[in-house]
């Protein structure tokens, strides 16, 4: 072979690899600087119309719009809202982040690695006949088909409201962060949120749909100011657009300190525990076990209970004991024991520091045997009733 004809064949394949890696910058230039020159506001109708189709409901977008291909396809809006009917936005953001991972991508499947919800604001509500308010037709989004690494939500404001009730409530300053493997489950997190002056940690998780549309559903709630702290563990299901729970609950709360009519006192542990039907008519407890006091000298009583909600909420319970020992509850010195007002009169003040129900409650309580002052009360049936001001014993019998 001449040797022109190597040297010629050798500049042709350097030329060739020059080009290349030429056309591969450029390509990178473009997709790391083109974004930034193009105006995607002004496909602000495309958008809507793709979200729209999406989700089944209008979605407007009011502000911004940006895109990015690197270093992984990104896009974000601002001032989104989404109505699922005529009438006032019912969720809307001040800002919506959307990072697909690239992995999942050339593999085929949708997967966002972020996404980060800004400003947030939603209304959720019960109508009259105890359905939840937000209807909206079937979208083209596949729930199997989307999942999320990491869903941040800051500073949301989420506005609750009941209208056979007419009772309303608004969650602030809504954080939260978790993941959802898929929109039809599972998905877990935990956040805070701000409701009537006070501040909750949550945490919850949520399995896989089941057939029947059942979701195992497992919340906790702290309240942060004090050691007050919720647990549930059940099945929430929709019937007819109607949620109901139904599984364990249980309410509990360590010993501390309160306030007792301006003054500081020690609370005494307690605890509630049992399973609940719950729907937007009531709750009905069963199984229920209550237990006042410190393990090794509690008051402990069973029994069930219901709460009805609507127009005018209320609570009745009915709670028995075979025994229960005032004196150990009590907790007072060897001498004071033999005197049943000195007892009571603890035994009192230890049941004040426990907070009074959010609700008016009717109790019946009935005890086979009460020790007191060393004695022993038998057959101690009474009816109580609890408002804003305290209890109030309404009827008292024992032998």
């Amino acid at each position: 072979m001449p040797a022109g004809c190597g040297r010629h064949e050798e500049h042709t394949v350097q030329t060739t690899l020059l080009g290349l890696g030429i056309a591969i910058i450029l390509a990178l230039v473009t997709a790391l600087v083109g974004p930034y020159f193009v105006d995607w506001s002004a496909y602000r109708g495309l958008f809507e119309a793709h979200a729209s189709r999406l989700v089944g409901a209008p979605v407007r977008i009011g502000g911004d719009i940006e895109v990015r291909a690197l270093p992984v396809p990104s896009v974000t809006v601002r001032e989104i809202e989404l109505r699922p009917r005529e009438g006032a936005a019912r969720l809307r953001a001040q800002e919506l982040s959307i990072a697909i991972a690239l992995g999942p991508l050339l593999r085929g499947a949708w997967r966002a690695s972020e996404v980060r919800i800004v400003g947030a604001e939603a209304s959720l509500g019960l109508d009259p006949s105890g359905r939840l308010d937000w209807r909206s037709e079937t979208g083209d989004l596949d729930p199997e088909a989307l999942a999320i690494e990491n869903l941040t939500v800051e500073n949301a404001r989420i506005a609750l409201s009941d209208a056979a009730s007419g009772a309303q409530t608004t969650l602030e300053q809504v954080r939260f962060n978790g993941d959802i493997r898929s929109f039809a489950g599972p998905a877990r997190g935990e956040g805070r949120f701000v409701a009537g002056g006070r501040s909750y940690d949550f945490r919850v998780s949520a399995g896989r749909r089941g057939a029947d549309g059942e979701v195992k559903l497992r919340v906790a709630l702290d309240r942060a100011q004090e050691p007050l702290a919720l647990e549930a563990d059940g099945t929430l299901k929709f019937e007819r657009g109607i949620p109901a729970f139904e599984g364990a609950v249980t309410v509990s709360q360590p010993a501390g300190i309160v306030l007792v009519e301006g003054r500081a006192a020690a609370s005494e542990p307690w605890r509630m525990a049992g399973r609940i039907k719950a729907s937007p008519a009531g709750v009905l407890a069963e199984s229920l076990e209550i237990s006042f006091g410190p393990e090794e000298r509690a008051l402990r009583l069973g029994g069930a209970g219901e709460v009805k909600f609507g127009g005018r909420p209320r609570c009745e319970a009915v709670l028995s004991a075979r025994q229960l020992d005032l004196d150990r509850f009590a907790a007072l010195p060897e001498g004071a024991r033999r005197l049943p007002a000195g007892i009571l009169r603890a035994a009192a003040e230890k049941l004040r520091t426990a907070p009074l129900p959010p609700l008016p409650v009717r109790l019946g309580i009935g005890v086979d045997a009460l020790t007191m002052g060393g004695a022993t009360v038998q057959a101690v049936r009474g009816d109580l009733r609890s408002d804003a001001d305290g209890w109030e014993i309404e009827t008292l019998e024992f032998r």
